[in-house]
């Protein structure tokens, strides 16, 4: 038998231990004192080097230039399919881009784990809700070791925005406010992080409505679609007149 009081006590203290894990492993493999240095790391530099590229032309009023020092050139459109220009535009703009571009990766680490927390305890559950929390703290904390590593990140990114698509999906199922307007930014974000990820985030939404049998979520998941590939025209228009120079390999 359990009491009243002890069940909920457990499962938040879990959380708190699993989210401290998660912390003290950031910290540990991402130490605050790196934040101003580019890690010499498999793919940090040339991942740092694309996202400022992608922020530089977004800060003078475009999404798609040229890449002139590899091989003679290509449209940066074309690395789309892993940009982390999009997200890490405010944090540059406020702190830098060192300290930005860092900045943007623990928000991205710690967003997994409160996304869904977030989305589970919408459903009353709290100790459901705590629990995945708990296991999504420490997931994030094994995952965060390989990725710091490798500066894979742009499938965190990916992960983060489908996962705040389904919170929006279920927050539009419960005819919360934010949650149409959620769903098409979410898709969004997704689009332009990864095409992966955003082949991810519209598969999981579809299987949230047909779960539910929610007729109206399907057809706010085909609008939210129709929205991100509209707010994906800028970056993806080169694509369409240049298709040969676009790679498939990270939507495959």
């Amino acid at each position: 038998a359990r009491g009243p009081l002890r069940a909920p006590l457990l499962w938040r203290a879990m959380l708190l231990v699993c989210a401290g894990l998660l912390g003290f492993a950031l910290f540990r493999w991402f130490p605050p004192d790196t934040w101003r240095q580019v890690p010499f790391l498999d793919n940090w530099v040339p991942r740092y080097q694309s996202t400022m590229d992608q922020v530089a032309l977004l800060r003078g009023g475009a999404f798609a230039g040229w890449n002139w020092w590899f091989l003679g050139g290509y449209q940066i459109s074309s690395d789309i399919t892993q940009s982390l220009g999009v997200l890490a535009l405010p944090f540059v703009l406020i702190a830098g881009p060192e300290l930005g571009f860092h900045t943007l990766h623990l928000v991205l680490f710690a967003a997994v784990p409160l996304l869904v927390f977030a989305d589970l305890r919408a459903s009353d559950d709290r100790e459901v809700a705590a629990l995945a929390g708990a296991l999504a703290c420490l997931l994030t904390a094994g995952y965060s070791f390989s990725a710091v590593k490798s500066g894979d990140t742009n499938s965190l990114a990916g992960v983060s925005a489908a996962a705040l698509a389904v919170l929006a999906i279920e927050a539009a199922r419960q005819r919360r406010r934010f949650g149409p307007a959620g769903v098409a930014l979410a898709l969004s974000l997704a689009a332009y992080t990864h095409l992966g990820f955003f082949a991810y985030a519209v598969a999981y939404c579809g299987l949230h409505c047909l779960y539910y049998r929610d007729a109206r979520g399907l057809l706010l998941v085909g609008a939210g679609t129709a929205c991100a590939v509209l707010a994906t025209l800028p970056a993806f228009w080169e694509n369409w007149t240049l298709p040969s120079y676009f790679s498939f390999n990270n939507v495959l």
